[in-house]
């Protein structure tokens, strides 16, 4: 019996180590260890935890722990996130009392090699440690069993059993190009990666003997999308050992609002299983749960596995680079704590931003105002242009105001138009939120300055009024502004 339990143990461990890489269902919690490339696709730091267990037979389970995290904004610095910096740790306890054990910890480096807003084309290489081997002392023997009390560890088992173990490490390269809507959402992606390319040495059999490396190609494509729902059709292909394994995929995501959304993510092994996989994100935290269906007898090793996994992430901006500027003593500056008076005249409403040249787009339009003749006129315009989703005034927009305030004439009366608005990118109810946001930015700092609130008119329209087209990048950047006009009594 002693022999025979140690003999099934040899076996699951040469069925593990003929898949030296190991992968996840919830393939998104843990792509480091199916691409390296994939550690910097974005402006965002994430960090994640994904469980397996998994039922080989009747008493024969694997429990797996995946721990990875991920930061972009790292060397080298060039204005543009272009570097990002992963690590992947590994625990995984299989066999009778579990004693086969797997302890891995992985570093990986993505280096951005074409960074536009809408496609991205990343070179990633990872190094992983690991340490494997089998633990026997939870193998219990006859002579270890002691009538009335059953089985105690402090004694002898009374036989000589090799403790397996060994460590090395493993040296993987990858590339990845994905391809985005205007709305951040993959619209297409092609990877090619490879692990183990430096044929660790196996020293379980003999020291000639080597792990093969394991190959993975994957692409897909956004075949379906409006505000709502969108479909991604995708393909895995990986070879492990001279085998070919086919992974495909349809993934479904609906869109609840801007800070939830619900997927479902089903992936089809081909001859040996069937994987339903469903993602719940909220905000800046991503749930998810799998389960491997085996479809016949060949997967013998895979008798039904579970998966669950968190995520949490955030964006990381590009720190603005600060330049030093030479102030000029003879300039003369403005008193920003005397305050302009406006008189309360009456305001008709002015008319909607009409563009009549889209490709004019270096002067925006001006307001149609009704007003009597020669009450008041257009004294100064000025627009001011953000950053995709952000609200916040950089510091260039700031010393712009400033100059902005300086040049007010003392002692004359002002009114103050304020619009904002927005490209397409995201739904149109948040867009009108946002193009509010970055008007009431304006308007704040006006106020503080010393300029009264009660003579501003502040107004978001948007994505409705853009002035540029919102399928290319330089559109969407002109589109995203605010338009401030003062009028002079």
């Amino acid at each position: 019996m002693r022999k025979k339990r140690l003999i099934f143990l040899l076996y699951c461990f040469h069925t593990l180590v003929y898949g030296q890489q190991f992968n996840y269902s919830l393939i998104d919690f843990t792509h480091q260890r199916i691409n390296p490339a994939t550690t910097g696709l974005n402006n965002q730091w994430y960090a994640s935890i994904v469980h397996r267990e998994q039922n080989r037979g009747a008493d024969f389970k694997i429990r797996s722990t995946a721990l990875s995290a991920a930061y972009p904004q790292l060397f080298p610095k060039k204005g543009n996130v272009r570097g990002a910096l992963g690590i992947d740790m590994l625990n995984d306890v299989s066999g009778l009392n579990n004693s086969f054990k797997v302890r891995e910890i992985g570093l990986s480096y993505a280096l951005r090699l074409v960074d536009e807003e809408l496609q991205s084309l990343n070179l990633g290489l990872s190094v992983y440690y690991q340490d494997r081997g089998f633990d026997f002392s939870q193998v219990t023997t006859n002579n270890q069993y002691i009538s009335g009390r059953g089985f105690d560890l402090s004694l002898a088992n009374g036989e000589n059993l090799i403790d397996f173990h060994q460590n090395f490490y493993r040296l993987n390269t990858g590339v990845y190009w994905q391809k985005s809507t205007s709305r951040k959402q993959k619209a297409g992606h092609f990877g090619i990666s490879a692990f183990d390319l430096n044929r660790p040495k196996d020293t379980f059999y003999s020291n000639d003997s080597t792990f093969d490396p394991t190959y993975f190609l994957t692409f897909g494509f956004m075949s379906y999308n409006d505000r709502s729902w969108h479909v991604y059709p995708n393909i895995l292909l990986v070879n492990q050992a001279g085998r070919m394994l086919y992974n495909a995929s349809i993934e479904t995501t609906f869109t609840i609002d801007r800070d939830q959304s619900v997927s479902f993510k089903p992936r089809y092994l081909l001859n040996r299983e069937l994987v339903a996989v469903f993602e719940y994100q909220k905000g800046d935290m991503v749930f998810g749960v799998s389960y491997d269906i085996p479809l016949n007898g060949r997967n013998s090793a895979n008798q039904g596995t579970f998966e669950f996994g968190m995520k949490i992430i955030g964006d990381v901006r590009p720190k603005a680079r600060r330049k030093k500027n030479k102030q000029n003593p003879n300039r003369p500056t403005a008193d920003l704590s005397v305050r302009k008076p406006v008189p309360d005249w009456p305001r008709k409403p002015y008319a909607p931003l009409i563009v009549q040249n889209e490709t004019s787009l270096r002067i925006s339009p001006l307001l149609k105002l009704e007003h009597p003749a020669g009450t008041a006129r257009v004294e100064l315009t000025h627009t001011f242009y953000y950053a995709s989703d952000q609200a916040t005034l950089i510091p260039q927009v700031v010393s712009r105001l400033r100059e902005v305030i300086e040049s007010l004439e003392p002692g004359s009366e002002y009114l103050i138009y304020i619009e904002g608005h927005t490209d397409s990118s995201g739904p149109a109810d948040y867009n009108m939120q946002l193009s509010v946001q970055r008007a009431n930015s304006i308007a704040n700092f006006l106020e503080k300055a010393g300029l009264d609130r009660n003579t501003m008119e502040v107004v978001g329209h948007g994505e409705q009024l853009p002035i540029a087209n919102n399928d290319d990048r330089m559109g969407r950047a002109l589109n995203r502004r605010v338009e401030l006009r003062l009028i002079l009594k």
